[in-house]
């Protein structure tokens, strides 16, 4: 562990390093309990237990835009699930990056594992869009942090510029109004991308058993 201390002149906003040392490992754990920091522990000692529960075995590293692709079909999964009767959903994904470490590994994952990849919580939204923007701003579009995966049977030949279509996407995705997107309808108030991943993973859907391992 690192630690430094810095004192800053509020008058002129000058900074000075007044100590800085190094914790090692083996001095790390002869230090007593540091009470404060117990009690955060203690406060969110469920929802650490949640995030390190492992959810299953992915049985093929993916690399970032795979993952990303491979959400994308989650969304467009979902919406189908949710608002298929109604609507006819033909889209889904958007702007999807993973963050630090990028990729997702092989072997046990944790819902710890998931929340560092797609950290954001960004709700999963139904939208409406014109034929024209459906092709411009998510299906043809040339920003390789777009990924989308389209229905069965739905050609893109067929689109009319003119036409109204729904797809599923996020929030980061829907409000940034270049996309020219009209939200319908909320997922749920609490459901994000490395959530339906997390289901994903739980039902064995990336694994060697219980599912089979998706491209």
């Amino acid at each position: 562990l690192s630690h430094v201390e810095i004192a800053v002149n509020s008058v002129t906003g000058q900074k000075s390093v007044t100590e800085k040392n190094l914790v090692t490992s083996d001095e790390y754990e002869n230090l007593d309990d540091h009470e404060p920091t117990e009690e955060i522990e203690d406060k969110y000692a469920e929802i650490i237990e949640f995030a390190y529960r492992v959810l299953g075995t992915v049985s093929k590293r993916y690399d970032s835009g795979a993952l990303a692709d491979y959400v994308a079909e989650l969304y467009l999964e979902a919406g189908t699930e949710k608002w298929g009767n109604e609507y006819d959903v033909v889209y889904g994904g958007g702007f999807l990056k993973t963050r630090a470490p990028y990729d997702l590994s092989a072997g046990e994952t944790t819902y710890a594992d998931l929340l560092s990849l797609l950290p954001f919580n960004n709700r999963i939204v139904l939208c409406k869009i014109s034929g024209s923007n459906l092709k411009s701003r998510l299906i043809e579009n040339t920003n390789s942090s777009y990924h989308g995966a389209v229905k069965d049977g739905f050609s893109t030949a067929d689109i009319q510029s003119n036409g109204i279509y729904y797809v599923v996407v996020d929030t980061y995705t829907a409000q940034y109004r270049s996309n020219n997107l009209t939200i319908v309808e909320y997922y749920d108030e609490s459901t994000y991308a490395r959530d339906l991943l997390a289901d994903a993973i739980e039902a064995g859907k990336l694994g060697s058993s219980g599912g089979t391992t998706q491209k």
